[in-house]
């Protein structure tokens, strides 16, 4: 299991190659985060010249602030969950959809925990682009010792950089 520190060397290195590619493809990134809490965007954003490429994020923590920002039917949510790959589909292509400059959107939603919830340890996340959605990942969580919080949104942080850049290798 990784700690906070090699979590962040991983996202640094990640993020570095990602920034590659989207010159290298010439897409314009944007993003609808949730669980991470706008922590891609402040790790993407500590590169110089990211601006080139990365249009911002959307922090959509709550959820009436992803049927308000990003206009997602509440009957979709309550359908389907807020910790949902339907709700993290609808927030990428929202995303994209609301960023006219953009042409690859990424998404994650998810629950960190510690609770009872059965959705805790859960996150789900999509790559829309051109008005699809092109890249799908479920993924669960590992349980940390320490600082389980931040290293959960450090390895959500990853998980979304790390299927950008499976995505776009493609």
């Amino acid at each position: 299991m990784r700690t906070a520190e090699e979590l962040r060397n991983a996202i640094h290195q990640a993020s570095v190659r990602l920034q590659a590619a989207l010159r290298t493809t010439g897409h314009q990134l944007v993003l609808a985060e949730s669980c991470t809490g706008g922590l891609i965007a402040a790790s993407l954003t500590q590169l110089s010249g990211i601006s080139e490429v990365f249009c911002g994020s959307l922090v959509t923590y709550q959820t009436p602030i992803k049927t308000q920002w990003l206009e997602i039917p509440a009957a979709e949510i309550k359908k389907y969950n807020v910790v949902s790959q339907e709700v993290a589909d609808a927030m990428s292509l929202s995303a994209l959809h609301k960023t006219p400059t953009a042409t690859l959107a990424a998404s994650i939603t998810g629950h960190l925990g510690p609770s009872e919830d059965p959705r805790e340890g859960n996150a789900f996340i999509a790559i829309a682009s051109q008005g699809e959605v092109v890249a799908r990942l479920h993924h669960r969580f590992a349980t940390y010792e320490a600082e389980q919080r931040l290293c959960r949104q450090l390895e959500g942080t990853h998980q979304v950089i790390s299927l950008l850049l499976t995505h776009l290798s493609v």
